[in-house]
């Protein structure tokens, strides 16, 4: 005889059998009747909340149904779930079913597809750290000390705004990416370069929450990042290099009377030097920055520029001789420790000025002016040009391929590629040979004089 097969549970389906239409519970229970069967359950209902009755009918029966079957211990094995479990399982696939709007798929289904959903989620974290916890825990690493002051600086200042932004007490695993989006987006529209900064400290704080088992995934690499629009590298004039010499010296001529006169002792630092490295050497802001007069090899006119994250060298870069001369115009044979200025922000953005570049006046607001006050004066005007970022870098560059004729060697000096100085330096605008000439004869006594 073959076995009749019930359908498990009950579910509740239209009544398409009558005009009043309405709903029908309908399927079999766990418990069975006096035969030996499993109880059936068909239950019409209509009228406006036809539906709301159904269900109620429906987990009333359920509920009742598995406190008939655990009190019937012969249909039964024994059980390890006591009564509080045995609650809270019925309270959850009641939230589950008035949540997903479904009263029909099976309880113990909806149970186990929560619990899968919550294991594998990807936000899901083994351990539990509020953002402003992860900061100093991140800060404290042993290679924190190792990174520049400017790096330690903006990554601080990137974090902090996300912690005033989601709350400093935040769950950091409970952070998605649409929000992340939104507080990369917060500000409007802002140029590809800030996104990008803002968008690899982000990157490299969610990281380390993944590696330190915060989060599961770094919900940050899944945004999409800009592609900068890479324009065409631009020099600096003759005229341009010639004011910023100019400005120059007389910051750190400023620098030198007031130190004397408030009896402090004489700097060894120069914004003459850095400028003079950064367009006679090529060298990158960074490489300036870490720059020791001890690097410098007189005898041999070269200097050893420093790598950005370890502090070992990278390559020698030839002095040429007209840097040579700034160089030694400011003493630089008898001096020591680092060549940059701790000011140099300021220092910078006031020479540039001075020069007739457009610099908002916040770069420079807080005390002295190093007496430039008249030339600085409409600095923020847009109808002064823009200082292009790397724009001494470049203007250096472009002049060492024109002095060579040799793009392997001009890259070996620039710590550039070969293909990087054909596609970037083989032909800048404003630089020919009357200003070939003119480059490398800009002496402080042409200059200054």
């Amino acid at each position: 005889m073959k076995k009749t097969k019930y359908s498990k549970g009950l579910k509740i389906v239209k009544n398409d059998r009558y005009k009043t239409g309405g709903f029908i519970v309908s399927g079999y229970l766990t418990q069975r009747d006096e035969n030996g069967n499993q109880k059936r359950v068909r239950k019409a209902f209509k009228g406006t909340n036809a539906y709301e009755l159904a269900v109620k009918y429906k987990t009333d029966l359920e509920n009742q149904d598995i406190q008939d079957s655990l009190r019937n211990k012969s249909d039964l094995r024994e059980t390890k779930i006591d009564e509080q479990t045995e609650f809270t399982v019925v309270e959850l696939i009641r939230a589950l079913r008035d949540d997903l709007n479904d009263q029909d798929t099976e309880g113990h289904v909806l149970l186990k597809k929560a619990v899968d959903f919550f294991l594998d989620s990807p936000i899901r974290s083994q351990k539990e750290i509020t953002l402003s916890a992860l900061l100093v825990k991140y800060e404290a690493r042993r290679n924190w000390k190792k990174r520049s002051k400017a790096h330690t600086k903006n990554f601080h200042a990137t974090i902090e705004k996300l912690c005033s932004y989601f709350d400093s007490d935040r769950d950091f695993a409970s952070i998605t990416r649409e929000e992340v989006e939104t507080f990369l987006d917060r500000r409007g529209e802002t140029s590809d370069a800030s996104f990008r900064l803002e968008y690899a400290h982000l990157h490299s704080f969610f990281e380390y929450g993944k590696t330190q088992n915060f989060s599961r995934i770094n919900v940050v690499h899944e945004i999409e990042k800009p592609e900068l629009d890479k324009k065409e590298p631009v020099s600096l004039t003759i005229d341009q290099i010639v004011k910023i010499f100019t400005y120059a010296d007389k910051v750190d001529s400023f620098t030198k009377k007031w130190r004397a006169k408030n009896k402090r002792p004489e700097e060894n630092c120069s914004t003459i030097a850095y400028f003079a490295l950064a367009i006679f050497c090529a060298l990158r802001p960074f490489e300036v920055g870490r720059a020791l007069w001890e690097d410098i090899d007189w005898d041999q006119g070269i200097i050893r520029a420093r790598m950005r994250k370890s502090g070992g060298y990278t390559r020698s870069v030839e002095i040429p001789p007209v840097c040579i001369e700034w160089l030694k115009f400011v003493g630089g044979e008898n001096k020591t420790g680092e060549i940059t200025p701790k000011n140099l922000t300021k220092r910078s953005a006031i020479v540039r000025a001075a020069a007739g570049f457009r610099i908002q006046p916040g770069n420079y607001k807080t005390g002295s002016n190093f007496g430039l006050d008249a030339e600085i004066e409409g600095s923020g005007n847009k109808d002064r040009p823009e200082w292009v970022p790397d724009v001494c870098r470049h203007t250096g560059i472009t002049y060492k391929l024109r002095d060579l004729q040799d793009k392997p060697a001009t890259a070996l000096w620039a710590g550039n590629s070969p293909e990087e100085i054909e596609r970037s330096y083989k032909s800048i605008a404003g630089i020919n040979d009357k200003t070939f000439n003119e480059f490398y004869k800009l002496t402080p006594q042409k200059i200054l004089a």
